[in-house]
Order: C-alpha cells, then sequence, then structure tokens
C-alpha cells in the first residue's frame, strides 16, 4: 500500500474496530499512531479521512477519561 489514502482507510477501518470491541487502551495508543503518522503527509485528498480518524481519536481518549489531554 503506497497511497497514504489506502493506508489511512485501513487504519481507521482497525481504530473502530478496536473501540467496538471495547479494547480503548489500545485504541488510544492507536489513534496516536495515527496522528504521528498524519503528521507525516500533507495531502489534501486526505482530509475527510484524517477528519474521521481524529473523531474516533476523540472517542477513544473519551473513554480512557483523558479527552482534556487532546483539547488545545
Amino acid at each position: 500500500m503506497r497511497l497514504p489514502e489506502t493506508q489511512l482507510f485501513v487504519y481507521i477501518l482497525l481504530q473502530v474496530k478496536l473501540i467496538d470491541d471495547g479494547d480503548f487502551k489500545n485504541a488510544k495508543e492507536f489513534s496516536d499512531f495515527i496522528f504521528l503518522r498524519l503528521n507525516l503527509v500533507n495531502r489534501r485528498t486526505i482530509d475527510p479521512l484524517q477528519a474521521k480518524a481524529i473523531y474516533f481519536m476523540a472517542i477513544a481518549y473519551e473513554k480512557n477519561n483523558m479527552l482534556p489531554q487532546i483539547r488545545p
């Protein structure tokens, strides 16, 4: 998978699976990994997927009672 859009889509699927399974600790850690990967890519085509990834990141942080840590 060379395209970052494809990678991000698969990452989001895994992120949703972790949240659905109730594995919030791993979902938070994986969300951090996704966020670091997103900082390396600057393409306008991933903006909609990036928004979804950040939304699910917020859910993972909320379930771990760590939501204030991601607010600016």
